[in-house]
């Protein structure tokens, strides 16, 4: 029977997959759980635009949004912008205060 040499070379790659699927890379598995305590978060969200108009419709004409800029003009604009407040009062309580704003 004749043996070929490449065999050895394909179980390779298959024994170091095995390795890796069985070691096990999180230890944090038998972690105990914390006491619960109450805590708060402040956050905040804006949306906007920068525009830098280059070329296009004058003062007079023109539908677009940015179509009354000047030429060569650049600006921004907020649309919406969020402020809030979470507090976490027990592990199955949460409260949210949230301050809105719109262009």
């Amino acid at each position: 029977m004749k043996s070929n040499k490449n065999n050895h070379y394909l179980k390779l790659p298959f024994i170091i997959l095995l390795i890796f699927v069985f070691i096990n890379f999180n230890g944090n598995a038998q972690e105990q759980e914390q006491a619960f305590k109450p805590s708060g978060k402040i956050w905040g969200l804006m949306f906007g635009d920068v525009f830098y108009k280059a070329a296009g419709d004058t003062l007079a004409f023109g539908r677009s949004e940015y179509a009354k800029e000047p030429t060569e003009s650049l600006g921004a604009k907020l649309r919406r912008v969020y402020f809030g407040y979470d507090f976490n009062i027990s592990p199955r309580w949460s409260t949210r205060f949230l301050l809105e704003g719109t262009s």
